[in-house]
C-alpha cells in the first residue's frame, strides 16, 4: 500500500474531486487493513497468539531505533488515514448537502 500513496497523492493534486472518489477511499480502507495485518503478524511472531508455536523473536523492535516504527510511525500513519476518513466526509457533505 505505501508504494501506491505517491501515486494517490500526485492524482489527488492534479484532480481534487478525487477525494470524493470510491478508489480514494478504498486506498485508506486497505492501509488501515495493511496495519492490521502486521500487528497479527507481530503478535504470531511474539507467540501472544496460543496454538502456534513460532520460534522468531521480535526483542529487536523493542530497541532503538527500532522501537520508532511500532511506538510512532504506526499510530501516526493509522492517524493520517483517520484524518482522510474525516476530510473524504466532509468532502462528500460540502458536495452533496
Amino acid at each position: 500500500m505505501a508504494l501506491l500513496a505517491p501515486f494517490m497523492v500526485a492524482h489527488l493534486a492534479a484532480n481534487r474531486a478525487f477525494i470524493r472518489s470510491r478508489w480514494y477511499f478504498s486506498f485508506h480502507v486497505l492501509g488501515l487493513l495493511d496495519f492490521v495485518g502486521a500487528v497479527v503478524s507481530g503478535l504470531l511472531a511474539r507467540g501472544t497468539i496460543p496454538f502456534f508455536g513460532l520460534s522468531e523473536s521480535t526483542a529487536a523492535l523493542s530497541q532503538f531505533p527500532l522501537l520508532l516504527i511500532p511506538c510512532f510511525a504506526v499510530p501516526l500513519w493509522i492517524c493520517l488515514h483517520i484524518t482522510a476518513f474525516m476530510q473524504i466526509r466532509q468532502s462528500r457533505r460540502t458536495v452533496n448537502p
